[in-house]
């Protein structure tokens, strides 16, 4: 599973950086809304070049790929995970358990990070769809997928306290 999930991670990066490209050249050179002062479709109260707004998304889409890119070897290499904090972690932290627990983790945040590669991709679509509409307005959909990247994030969460659950026969904890 680790080695699909890295995949699926690095190509979630890649199509950021694609759909990013393709901004570049759909984009007007002058008046790109970058900044709507409330959630959902209002109109846009700060406006960018398409410079700006390009070096922008590339900054922020190549530093998040980068932290995701460092927790994953952080998780993969750690000889203790002692950075890291699971649920159960007197019981995950043994000897004998730590294996699993670093497959476990690594899974989890391979799945996160290439999730939300594929919901932050969405961004720059939404952004060339606003610079193309007369008022500058986000699309609805923009706001429907934030709403579930909130659902998945949360359903991410409950499953990865159900994965880091004591099993039956863990024994004593000290």
């Amino acid at each position: 599973m680790s080695r699909l999930l890295t995949w699926a991670f690095v190509a979630s990066c890649v199509l950021y950086a694609l759909v990013v490209v393709w901004a570049a050249f759909v984009l007007p050179a002058e008046g790109v809304p970058s900044h709507w002062s409330s959630f959902g479709r209002s109109v846009p109260d700060a406006w960018s070049t398409r410079a700006e707004t390009v070096g922008f998304l590339a900054l922020i889409g190549g530093a998040l790929a980068a932290v995701y890119t460092v927790i994953l070897v952080l998780v993969r290499r750690s000889r203790t995970m002692g950075l890291i904090n699971v649920p159960n972690q007197a019981y995950w932290m043994r000897e004998e358990n730590l294996p699993q627990a670093r497959r476990m983790m690594y899974d989890d945040m391979a799945l996160f990070a290439a999730v939300f590669m594929v919901w932050f991709t969405s961004l720059p679509v939404s952004i060339v769809q606003a610079a193309h509409d007369p008022q500058g307005r986000l699309p609805l959909w923009f706001t429907f997928g934030f709403v579930a990247w909130l659902v998945f994030t949360a359903g991410w969460m409950v499953r990865l306290y159900r994965r880091f659950r004591l099993p039956p026969d863990a024994g004593p904890l000290r």
